[in-house]
């Protein structure tokens, strides 16, 4: 009987300390280690509100935290798939790529792989120039940019070289033009660039320079004469100070006019310019600023010629054109007084 008492005593010891050990075990269980896969958004703009961040992986837990930058976030549990966390707008500060990571408490539990959350700067804009324009030959000065965007780092292009910039403020820029940038006359593009992560290049304002283009000279031309009632035909001029813009005027009437280099032009000249001989300017002018007509050259339109008293002969000083019925009228009349003679000279002998 004593026996079968002590049997039952050893039973019930042995399983009220399997039953410790299995609650020991069971309380000792160890959370995972989490991973992540994806995190939407993965970008911001610098000064931009706080917002919700959702972070997708595996093996999250009640507990599980966000950590931005290694810091805590606000964290909800959505399922062992997915988190989101609340991403405050000073997280979102400076330019920069952030490591985003979750973190498991112990027991076990540790920090899963990081995902990358780019905060990049803005791009800028500007909305005017001061000055917006100078005159060519202009000593170097400080051209002030306004507009919105701009941040330590931003920096001013002149036609798309990089300048000497100072940031004064989010709304305005200052930078020095060189005295080289605005030696010739022109339209330049002005632009600001923001560095990267994220920023980029803004829209265009235009600075003018303003000068005086330069007088032309005319040297040459080819062909330099023509026949009256040629065809038309492309007269090439040569000399210098010619420009894009610069046109040739033939008798003072202006001709389409190719450019070839500072020193060539060529213009079309019509039919109806050489209908009439006869002598005419040719020049070359440029516009304003500036600018102004070259010398000119003379072109020589040359016609047939005829004796007075005997039109169309082709002989003679007089510049007129040559007809060919009254040729053949005069010659008529004068076989016609040469036979006349000669009847006359036989009935006088038959006499």
């Amino acid at each position: 009987m004593n026996n079968k008492k002590i049997i039952i005593s050893l039973m019930v010891a042995l399983g009220m300390v399997g039953a410790t050990l299995g609650l020991s075990s069971v309380a000792s269980a160890d959370n995972p280690i989490p991973s992540t896969t994806s995190i939407s958004p993965s970008l911001a703009s610098v000064g931009s509100s706080s917002f919700i961040m959702t972070v997708n992986g595996s093996n999250f837990v009640p507990g599980s935290m966000v950590h931005f930058n290694g810091m805590a976030r606000s964290t909800n549990y959505i399922s062992p798939a997915q988190l989101t966390a609340t991403i405050l707008a000073s997280d979102l500060n400076t330019a920069g790529t952030f490591s985003v990571t979750v973190v498991n408490s112990v027991p076990g539990g540790g920090t899963s792989n990081p995902q990358a959350f780019t905060v990049g700067n803005l791009a800028p804009t500007i909305s005017s120039i001061s000055p917006s324009a100078v005159a060519s030959g202009s000593a170097s000065f400080i051209l002030t940019v306004n507009g919105a965007n701009f941040m330590p780092g931003s920096v001013v292009h002149f036609n798309g070289m990089a300048r000497s910039t100072n940031y004064i403020s989010p709304a305005q820029l200052t930078a020095t033009i060189n005295a080289q940038d605005v030696v010739n006359s022109g339209w330049f593009n002005i632009t600001a660039v923001n560095p990267g992560p994220g920023g980029g290049i803004s829209n265009t304002q235009v600075l003018t320079v303003t000068g005086n283009n330069p007088v032309p000279t005319l040297s040459s031309i080819s062909p330099n004469s023509a026949v009256a009632g040629g065809g038309g035909f492309t007269l090439t001029l040569y000399g210098a100070g010619f420009m894009q813009g610069s046109w040739v005027r033939f008798n003072g009437l202006a001709r389409t006019t190719t450019f070839v280099s500072s020193n060539q032009l060529t213009a079309v000249i019509p039919a109806f310019d050489i209908a009439t001989g006869g002598t005419y300017a040719v020049d070359v002018a440029n516009p304003a600023p500036g600018g102004a007509s070259s010398n000119a050259i003379l072109f020589n339109v040359s016609s047939v010629t005829q004796t007075p008293g005997l039109p169309n002969t082709g002989f003679g000083s007089e510049s007129k054109s040559l007809d060919w019925g009254a040729v053949m009228l005069a010659a008529m009349m004068a076989i016609g007084l040469l036979l006349s003679a000669i009847v006359m000279r036989r009935v006088w002998f038959a006499k």
